[in-house]
């Protein structure tokens, strides 16, 4: 088997045993499969994989309250989902941002960058992204003491909610 095959092969069992771990919240573990994997489809050139590896490494780092690293590793993300016009990793990408800058108190970063991220759901049409991102956005602005932008925020997140007709989703937002 050439060098190539046996490395993407390697680089896929990790990715999958990242996802494993992460299920099993051994979060330590499926950091360090992502990872990686990560390096493994970085070397090999295929960026819609290295995404997915570097997705995880950012859940990993947010579920382990490492806020520094996931803004680290989400701007790593996104500019790969930018270099390759990958919309959805680049919304992504910054809503994690968003909520790291939150947990790290940059209540200001944590807006520009779900503004962002809000912007490039609408466009994809992500109706559940925008609403997880509306409420992130009320989030930063309650923190930041702006209650009349963090209610528009909430409000136009129900709003969004009701017209989708997702009941368990619109109690989670109420």
């Amino acid at each position: 088997m050439e060098e190539a095959q046996k490395t993407q092969k390697l680089a896929k069992r990790l990715l999958r045993e990242g996802v494993a771990y992460h299920g099993e919240r051994e979060f330590g573990a499926a950091l360090g499969a992502f990872s990686e994997a990560r390096g493994h489809y970085e070397r090999l050139n295929v960026p819609r994989y290295e995404s997915k590896a570097l997705r995880g490494v950012v859940l990993c780092h947010y579920a382990l309250g490492n806020y520094s690293e996931v803004v680290e590793w989400a701007e790593v993300w996104l500019g790969l989902a930018r270099r390759h016009e990958d919309f959805s990793s680049q919304e992504q990408a910054l809503n994690h941002l968003g909520n790291a800058w939150r947990h790290l108190h940059d209540y200001r970063q944590s807006i520009k960058y779900q503004e962002e991220s809000l912007r490039i759901a609408e466009k994809l049409g992500n109706e559940g992204s925008q609403v997880a991102v509306l409420n992130n956005l009320g989030l930063a602005y309650k923190n930041l003491g702006d209650f009349q932008q963090a209610i528009a925020a909430q409000e136009k997140g129900v709003s969004l909610v009701r017209a989708m007709k997702v009941s368990e989703a619109e109690q989670q937002v109420l």
